[in-house]
């Protein structure tokens, strides 16, 4: 009897292991919208094309003590989960910044955090024209947006 008892338990571990490694995505239409950064500046995505994972939209960020607006593309893409592995969608977006001569690409995902609410994760790479050395024109951080408008 106490061997089955343990096969049972160990059936039923495999078995919530499987449905939770499943985890839900976020649609990918609900990418729509004002996204927050820790910095508090603004990501505004205002198209999506599902087909193409097109995206367009803003970049607002406070420069120079006043908040300034730029155009924001890139993509988001997707696949089909897949039972016992991490899954999450991916997105990418470029800011050309207009007379500052800068361009910054973030690359990162697109998910749920612990508490079940969407986020992006994402690694940027800020390029720019004119610097004091040579090493200075690339910079890389990270940032982590929410949705929902900035406080």
């Amino acid at each position: 009897m106490r061997r089955y008892s343990f096969y049972i338990v160990w059936i039923g571990c495999l078995i919530s292991y499987l449905e939770s490694s499943g985890q839900d995505l976020p649609e990918p239409s609900d990418l729509k919208g004002v996204w927050c950064s820790e910095l508090e500046s603004t990501l505004e995505v205002r198209s999506l094309d599902l087909e193409t994972g097109e995206i367009r939209g803003s970049y607002s960020t406070p420069i120079g003590g006043r908040v300034r607006s730029f155009p924001l593309m890139g993509w988001v893409n997707t696949k089909s989960p897949e039972v016992g592995m991490d899954n999450v969608h991916v997105i990418s977006f470029t800011v050309r910044w207009g007379e500052l001569g800068s361009i910054t690409s973030w690359a990162g995902t697109y998910q749920f955090n612990a508490k079940g609410e969407p986020i992006l994760k994402t690694v940027w790479h800020l390029a720019r024209p004119i610097t004091h050395t040579s090493y200075e024109h690339i910079i890389t951080q990270s940032s982590l947006f929410t949705f929902g408008a900035c406080k």
